[in-house]
């Protein structure tokens, strides 16, 4: 799918590749599945540029109005799983 992901114009180039990877990988696990460490990963990259608890539910809130994926569910889940299990959102 093609959406206007939920940037700030602040962020350097590295910071929006970051955000919109880990954007992708929500998609990946709502769509196929991907595994879990690969996940974390994408999660902590993007922890890294939205460092607070309010701006990730801004960004989430936004991502999940355009796309209906959550980064919160997918976040919550992974934790349950090993780095090795496939996470697969519903």
């Amino acid at each position: 799918m093609s959406y206007a992901y939920p940037l700030d114009s602040d962020w350097t180039k590295d910071e929006i590749i970051a955000v919109v990877e880990l954007y992708a990988a929500v998609e990946q696990a709502y769509e196929q599945g991907i595994k879990v460490k690969q996940f974390k990963d994408k999660y902590a990259a993007f922890k890294r540029v939205v460092s607070t608890i309010s701006l990730e539910k801004t960004y989430d809130r936004a991502f999940e109005k355009l796309t209906h994926y959550s980064i919160y569910a997918c976040r919550k889940k992974a934790q349950d799983l090993t780095d090795q299990s496939l996470l697969k959102m519903r």
